[in-house]
């Protein structure tokens, strides 16, 4: 994320490791907040990655556009609104270090879509966007490799 922030970093920690309650309505927030700011940083990607690049980048911005609307989805059923979301200003930075950012907090939000896979109501939902997410920590690869 653009501004670490070390009490929210523990708490997503505590979360990856346990599950505290039966609801996921408390990850949410989160959860849509960290899929937002990577969807800001795939797009500042689109003027630094070169044209063989743009098709995977493309992929990334479609799944994770698909994550952020299940998100909501998950959020209206839970609560009947919507959680707003904040836009920062996303540091310059060279593209190798963005994508090793972005890989990096798709592994996180991978542990913790697993965490609600079981949950009754919305495991569906969770499996798809841990699938979502593990597609796109291999494109993630991919484009670092490249």
């Amino acid at each position: 994320m653009e501004h670490y922030d070390a009490q929210m970093a523990h708490r997503v920690w505590q979360r990856v490791q346990s599950r505290p309650s039966d609801t996921p309505t408390m990850d949410i927030p989160l959860l849509l907040q960290e899929e937002t700011t990577d969807l800001s940083r795939y797009l500042q990607l689109q003027s630094t990655l070169s044209s063989a690049q743009k098709p995977l980048l493309q992929q990334l911005i479609q799944q994770t556009r698909q994550c952020i609307s299940i998100l909501r989805g998950i959020a209206f059923l839970l609560t009947d609104s919507i959680p707003e979301t904040r836009s920062f200003p996303l540091p310059k930075e060279l593209p190798a270090s963005s994508l090793r950012r972005l890989y990096g907090s798709t592994l996180q939000r991978i542990r913790l879509y697993q965490n609600w896979e079981s949950h009754p109501e919305y495991a569906s939902g969770f499996q798809q966007l841990r699938g979502f997410s593990e597609d796109r920590s291999v494109l993630l690869l991919r484009l670092l490799g490249s």
